[in-house]
């Protein structure tokens, strides 16, 4: 019998070596991103033993099957080489993707998942800046080097002899068949995570861990294998409709403020919080020329945004849609929907509209989505005249650009609204050549490139102040979403999420009010102060008329919602932390365990995403 089994023992033997690998990419993943992990436990890492088999089972399937199909010639020698040239392109493609969450964990605080791929697909953007990133992260492919080296050297360790001449007989086929069977079940039990009703899935991780720490039991190839084609929503029925809507009402009603004002959008990459000194109390600013626009305008206790990508951001600013799901929206299977977006609303009361953004055409699916929002117009590098200052990466330096952009502004019918998406503070985070010497000196070149794009921001406006426009325009200065962060309280759930977000008029007085904001406010709060009047469909608020406000997101399938005060997290079933991060601002105390429980908080959210799931799906984001 012992000949029967050799086979099943060897393959056992080789996806032992593979699960060492995985586990020593967990170590890793722990080590490269300490900071953000508290009060780790051995049960983080057993538990995510689980969902590394289960990748590697399902991953390697092809693998399996090739080892256990009940024919002789699988100890030929020929028969092996393929095994093994078969093993060591899927489980090098497995450790790659585990170690690119090394670094790319920092900018989004989740594991990787299928829109990682999707986002390969996008433009030339890759291509473009994968020798960039080879320079920058060289110790990755190193690391993925020595791994792979060490797989190599522990299959060769696993001694397998080959027979000449293996005896196939009636005897030979039927064991081996049984084998085969047995051995498929038993994957198939293993790569499902055991025999519970339904097979293991993300949310499944918070049975080992915390909501923060989430993202270290699972592994890069499970995120993505399990949300590959997974961007459709699932109905929720927490309440009636009638309840739902007292929570939180999607209806909502804009009263015209008589008056037809230019509207302009500057999202600012990566311009997170911690990096504006007009916001981040007591910290180093990299941003003087925006806090002196700050504090000459409207602005808010905190700004939000509701996702962590630059595809979740556009359509929450544009198009009042939040990030609530694990696909980000432009790349969903509901990206085609009708909803409310805000180009299309303004340009139906005879504004002219326009999205500008220095990147190749083709970025982020931004172009097809400006044209989907309703923008009359959209403008990229293809459309810019001076191909001298591109960046080499990403697209047209900052400055050059929101000259050009300036410009471009003053040739609009009035009145107009129009968005511009700066660039110049995205990684590789590239400078001018003439300012390498003046924008220097900084410990990350993260605020060396951001106090460019502040210098940027402040030639655009010295230019715009000129123009016949300027004194009839709002300026929405916000961010897309948060960047690399340094202070503790920028790694947690709440700090993760703090942008700037002001409404800027140069005949209007600035002021601080009270509450919070997020990015889908600004779509029903523009419209406020335009001459709409009307009902719309709405997941944010009217900042200027609704004084009790939250915020709302989504991460490692998670929900949460932000007050003032508080942050609740919600799974999906139940609330599973509560934190005070007023006077716990590094999330240390989950008051859940203390009994206490904000309810007005959790139904608003459950009503949030009963509401914004039920209108997904039934295609229903605008009033008919």
């Amino acid at each position: 019998m012992a000949e029967y089994l050799k086979h099943i023992g060897i393959l056992a033997k080789r996806l032992a070596v593979v699960l060492l690998l995985f586990t020593i990419c967990r170590v890793l993943f722990w080590i490269f991103n300490a900071s953000y992990f508290q009060d780790v436990t051995a049960s983080v890492f057993l538990g995510g033993l689980r969902f590394d088999l289960s990748a590697i089972f399902i991953l390697n399937s092809p693998l399996i099957i090739f080892h256990l199909i009940p024919f002789p010639f699988r100890s030929k020698n020929w028969y092996q080489t393929f095994l093994k040239v078969l093993f060591i392109i899927i489980n090098s493609l497995l450790l790659a993707f585990n170690l690119i969450d090394l670094e790319y964990f920092k900018f989004t605080f989740k594991r990787s998942t299928a829109d990682l791929l999707q986002l390969m697909t996008l433009g030339d953007d890759v291509v473009n800046l994968l020798p960039q990133f080879m320079i920058d992260y060289w110790y990755i492919p190193l690391i993925l080097v020595v791994l792979i080296v060490v797989m190599n050297f522990l299959y060769g360790q696993i001694r397998f002899k080959p027979a000449d001449n293996p005896k196939a007989s009636i005897r030979y086929y039927i064991i081996h068949s049984v084998i085969f069977v047995i051995g498929i079940a038993f994957s198939v039990l293993i790569g499902r995570g055991g025999a519970q009703y339904v097979p293991i899935n993300i949310m499944d991780a918070s049975q080992y861990a915390t909501t923060q720490n989430i993202p270290l039991v699972l592994n890069t190839p499970f995120a993505i294998m399990k949300t590959v084609g997974k961007s459709n929503v699932e109905t929720q029925h927490y309440f009636s409709e009638e309840q739902a809507d007292s929570y939180f009402n999607t209806k909502l009603h804009i009263k015209s403020s008589g008056e037809n004002p230019n509207f302009v959008i500057l999202i600012l990459e990566s311009f997170s919080e911690e990096y504006v000194g007009a916001l981040n109390g007591n910290l180093p600013t990299y941003t003087p020329f925006l806090d002196s626009l700050i504090n000459n305008s409207i602005r808010f206790e905190a700004g939000y945004a509701n996702g962590r990508k630059s595809v979740e951001a556009m359509p929450a600013i544009v198009s009042n849609v939040p990030a609530l799901m694990t696909t980000p929206y432009i790349q969903s299977a509901y990206g085609g929907n009708s909803v409310t977006a805000l180009p299309e609303v303004l340009g139906e009361m005879g504004y002219s509209t326009s999205f500008f953004h220095g990147g190749n055409n083709g970025t982020m699916g931004f172009d097809a989505f400006a044209y989907a929002a309703g923008f009359n117009r959209y403008v990229g590098r293809d459309e810019y005249p001076y191909e001298g200052d591109y960046d080499g990466n990403w697209g047209i330096f900052d400055e050059p650009f929101l000259q050009f952009y300036a410009d471009e502004l003053e040739k609009e019918k009035q009145p107009f609204m129009s968005c511009m998406f700066t660039l110049s503070s995205h990684h590789p985070f590239k400078i001018p050549e003439q300012y390498k010497t003046k924008f220097n000196g900084e410990d990350l070149p993260l605020k060396n490139s951001i106090r460019y794009a502040d210098h940027a921001l402040k030639k655009f406006f010295e230019k715009a102040r000129k123009a016949s426009w300027f004194e009839n325009t709002w300026f929405i200065l916000t961010a897309d979403h948060t960047s690399i962060p340094q202070e503790q309280f920028y790694r947690k759930r709440v700090g993760s999420y703090r942008v700037p977000i002001a409404f800027y008029h140069p005949k209007k007085e600035g002021k601080k009010k009270k509450g919070i904001i997020q990015h889908t406010d600004i779509m029903p709060s523009i419209l406020h102060l335009s001459n709409y009047q009307g009902d719309i469909i709405r997941f944010g608020y009217n900042v200027f008329e609704e004084e009790n406000r939250y915020a709302f997101g989504y991460i490692n399938n998670n929900y949460h919602i932000i007050d003032n005060r508080y942050i609740v997290g919600f799974d999906g079933k139940e609330v599973k932390a509560i934190f005070d991060y007023k006077n716990d601002p590094l999330l240390q105390e989950n008051l859940v365990k203390k009994g206490i429980q904000k309810p007005e908080m959790v139904k608003t959210l459950k009503s949030v995403i009963q509401q914004f799931n039920d209108r997904l799906i039934s295609n229903n984001l605008v009033l008919r």
